[in-house]
């Protein structure tokens, strides 16, 4: 997924329209297709985070940081 932009959209959205669980769910499939992406990962963390899904939210902060190794 090299549009970042549309990345940013898809992560600001549910600020708006406070549909956390169809942003989750786009992000999940995202990161399924490009799991070596640093974007959709840290923005699976933000999201799992704002939902209170902290066992998730850390999973893809510990991701992340492989990631950026």
């Amino acid at each position: 997924m090299d549009n970042q932009v549309w990345l940013q959209v898809l992560h600001l959205l549910p600020r708006v329209t406070h549909d956390f669980p169809a942003s989750t769910a786009a992000f999940e499939k995202i990161h399924a297709a490009h799991p070596h992406q640093l974007l959709p990962t840290l923005y699976l963390a933000d999201l799992h985070t704002r939902t209170h899904h902290y066992d998730k939210a850390l999973a893809f902060h510990h991701k992340a940081l492989t990631l950026t190794n």
